[in-house]
């Protein structure tokens, strides 16, 4: 059943996005405007599309393409035409700003946001910096305006995501920022200067994708830094020191995807050398940002949270990944004959193994059988329809998850830096671990 589409105030402007015509302007990747106005649209399955308006002093008639990681393919986000007669005097009557900073908003996922932060950063952090008077301006995708929440709850974590390498603004104030935006009749800008770049961790061209990504990660901790003063504020969840934090295990309480023997899981953990249990919903972002750039080791089951390990440090320092992956019996999938299902565990594979491959992180895999018996499990339904293997709980087999969290800390511990490590490891020894 498709959620009714959220209430935008009323507006004497209307939602034409033109054809793509032979005389229109196509703009890809990056884009400049001048003396443009934004109004956001309610369509029947997605909200808050945006749309430009030029005035008639310097027309402009332009559709705006950025790269889809969903549809691998550059498609239209959105377009810029010509106010009409009768919208022009209402111009007069918009929110007024010099800059406006748009960046291409696909999805509400900091998965998804990884795909188009890093080339935001490279292309606006300047023009940021510049000009005081800027506002943020999201070119949300479809995907993102069929999940967009309505207000006030305006705080999307992936916005602050996409966000965070260009602002040190605080959580509220990115919030209410945006909420201000998006409630508007109209806004106006002198100048707008947008990104729909595309950015892939998957890039086998290591030598230019890592100073990208470095220098995005370097700015997003300084501005996550500066955000939540981190010289007054202690992170809620971290009761270790941050010297000794090896292995970060973030516990998922909610949702799907949620371990079903994770009493069992948290008894293993409590038994291995500096792993730290994290629940990250219960941290803002940028306390979640700083945690995991604390740590070596990022384990957790296959979700969006795992984003953050693009601030683990960087080489050389050893890092590792753990990552927990939904699991049914390929017999029973060939006995549904649902072999889609077989093609996307194994895309699901390939996910962050592309990521750990260019950072290189050591990739270790723990596979989970789903619990089926689940009321919302329904592997062999279309995810579209409300199934899909991700709508899943999970049991972990303990013995082969202890196994890999011990060779992801041996592994950072091979480097020497930190002291204790081997000492940590040697004590580890002499302890009993469940068997498979």
């Amino acid at each position: 059943m498709k959620k009714p589409p959220v209430p935008l105030p009323s507006s004497p402007f209307h939602y034409d996005l033109l054809p793509t015509a032979s005389h229109s302007i196509h703009m890809v990747e990056t884009f400049s405007l001048r003396n443009v106005c934004v109004i956001f649209r309610n369509e029947s399955s997605a909200s808050y599309r945006p749309q430009f308006l030029s005035r008639p002093s310097n027309p402009l008639q332009a559709v705006i393409h950025g790269f889809s990681e969903y549809a691998h393919r550059y498609s239209r986000i959105t377009t810029v035409r010509p106010a009409n007669k009768d919208e022009v005097d209402h111009l007069s009557t918009c929110n007024r700003h010099e800059l406006g900073v748009a960046l291409y908003f696909q999805s509400n996922n900091m998965f998804h946001a990884m795909f188009h932060a890093p080339p935001a950063w490279q292309h606006l952090l300047e023009h940021v910096r510049q000009v005081a008077d800027h506002v943020f301006i999201p070119l949300v995708g479809y995907v993102a305006g069929r999940a967009w929440v309505k207000p006030p709850e305006w705080k999307a974590h992936a916005w602050e995501f996409s966000l965070r390498a260009l602002t040190a603004k605080a959580t509220e104030e990115i919030a209410r920022d945006l909420g201000k935006l998006l409630s508007a009749t109209c806004t106006c800008f002198g100048r707008v200067e947008g990104s729909t770049g595309y950015f892939s961790l998957a890039s086998r061209q290591r030598s230019a994708t890592l100073p990208v990504l470095h220098g995005w990660r370097s700015s997003a901790l300084e501005h996550a830094r500066a955000a939540v003063r981190l010289a007054a504020v202690t992170l809620r969840q971290n009761s270790v020191t941050h010297a000794s934090l090896r292995a970060l295990f973030i516990k998922r309480i909610s949702g799907s995807r949620v371990i079903v023997n994770q009493v069992e899981v948290d008894d293993a953990l409590r038994l291995l050398p500096m792993v730290q249990i994290v629940i990250m919903e219960t941290l803002t972002l940028c306390e979640q940002i700083l945690l995991a750039s604390s740590a070596q080791t990022l384990i957790g089951v296959h979700g969006q949270a795992l984003s953050h390990m693009v601030f683990l440090p960087p080489s050389p320092t050893h890092t590792a990944f753990v990552e927990i992956l939904p699991k049914i019996s390929t017999t029973v999938i060939r006995n549904k004959q649902h072999y889609m299902l077989l093609a996307e565990l194994e895309q699901w594979q390939a996910i962050y193994l592309d990521w750990t491959f260019t950072t290189g992180t050591k990739h270790l895999i723990v596979h989970a059988q789903v619990n089926r018996s689940d009321t919302n499990c329904k592997p062999f339904v279309r995810r579209k329809a409300g199934g899909g293997l991700l709508r899943c709980n999970v049991t972990v087999p303990i013995g082969k998850f202890v196994r890999q969290v011990r060779s992801a800390v041996h592994h950072v511990c091979e480097d020497g830096e930190l002291s204790g490590c081997v000492q940590a490891l040697r004590q580890e020894g002499a302890r009993s671990y469940p068997s498979v």
